[in-house]
């Protein structure tokens, strides 16, 4: 499981995914603070579980 603060393009876990893998294991989650990725971001990575999406954050123009 990967734990991180903030994820827009989810590059650092398919990065993890890649790691974790050479190492014969598995990625099987992604856990974050804020979610800021689309879904086309997600097709490489494990299921992403966050406690809010970025729209969520007073003043964030996304």
């Amino acid at each position: 499981m990967l734990i991180d603060d903030w994820t827009e393009t989810d590059r650092q876990s398919l990065a993890s995914a890649q790691l974790v893998s050479a190492r014969g294991a598995e990625l099987c989650a992604v856990v974050v603070i804020v979610d800021e990725a689309n879904q086309d971001a997600r097709v490489q990575v494990p299921p992403v579980q966050a406690l809010m999406t970025a729209k969520e954050i007073p003043g964030q123009s996304n």
